[in-house]
């Protein structure tokens, strides 16, 4: 009889472990099964990948043989020929196919819900968190349109979540922008940390050649790039709101300080003055106002005795 163990592990040396004993065994056999993961690291994932090398042929190892029940990424999710395909337990009579569209209904509604969905249900292997505020599809419709620092002039609002000792750290800026909105972020990592994570697979390497991330010297977040980069994206902005109160100065110079009634235009400007003909004698001045936006004129008496 050959060894059988079931393993389900989340942790690579313990797996490890337990199937090095199982080879011991004179015939040893090792089943492991589970269902879709998320993101690329961990035993899981390792044997995903592998699997998907040997049924590919890309890896030659006749023993291991991998079983894969799993819809492709981009497929309609609420396809029940796909849920078929994908389910044998649906064949069998032990997956309920009236609780699948149950379901289905709820994670329509929830982006959530839906990553949760695909995965547990048609084994769709998920690179980003379940936990999402933003639906990835709506996200990747952007992706043509990359939004830079100039697209915020005059209209940014800045966050900052200065993260715990070895996380991500985040400089995000977000406006609205019609029926949507504008975001753009800049993250911040330990070199250290980065170093780990890219070992692990994560796409660290990419994401500081793009200028996503920034590498932080040491092994814990240092705050000073972080907030120099927010000096500087601030310093535009108060120099553009200086060069702008100086070019309103510049145009109400002169100014009488009254808005037009008419047209509201603080171009409202007297251009002629002298004694009011009624009450001249009594120190009262008649002002004559010309609109410099819409013309319009107006006398307006003034007593020069307040």
């Amino acid at each position: 009889m050959p060894a059988i163990a079931l393993i389900v592990a989340d942790v690579s040396e313990r797996a490890s472990a337990v199937n090095t004993f199982v080879s011991g065994g004179a015939a040893p056999l090792t089943i492991i099964t589970t269902t879709e993961g998320i993101g690329r690291q961990g035993i899981a994932r390792e044997l995903y990948d592998y699997a998907l090398a040997v049924e590919h042929g890309d890896v030659q190892d006749e023993s291991f043989l991998p079983v894969l029940y799993q819809a492709p990424v981009d497929c309609d999710w609420c396809d029940e020929a796909i849920w078929r395909a994908v389910n044998p337990a649906l064949a069998a009579g032990f997956r309920s196919l009236e609780e699948m569209r149950i379901t289905a209904r709820r994670a329509a509604e929830s982006p959530i819900a839906r990553e949760s969905f695909r995965r547990l249900y048609l084994n769709v292997w998920l690179d980003a968190s379940e936990q999402t505020w933003v639906d990835m599809d709506v996200y990747d419709e952007c992706a043509g349109n990359p939004v830079t620092l100039a697209d915020f002039e005059g209209r940014p609002a800045l966050a900052v979540d200065l993260a715990s000792v070895q996380d991500l750290a985040a400089l995000v800026l977000v406006a609205p922008d019609g029926d949507g909105w504008l975001v753009w972020s800049r993250q911040y990592c330990p070199e250290v940390q980065i170093k780990k994570r890219s070992a692990a697979g994560l796409r660290y390497p990419e994401w500081l050649e793009a200028g996503e991330l920034v590498a932080t010297s040491g092994n814990v977040i240092d705050q000073d790039p972080i907030l120099s980069d927010i000096i500087s994206i601030c310093c535009e902005e108060v120099d553009e709101l200086r060069k702008r109160v100086a070019a309103l100065e510049a145009k109400l110079e002169g100014t009488s300080g009254v808005l037009c009634p008419l047209c509201h235009s603080p171009d409202f400007r007297i251009v002629a003055s002298g004694p009011d003909p009624t009450f001249g004698e009594m120190g009262v001045l008649s002002d004559r106002y010309r609109c410099g936006n819409c013309q319009h004129e107006e006398s307006r008496q003034r007593d020069t005795h307040r």
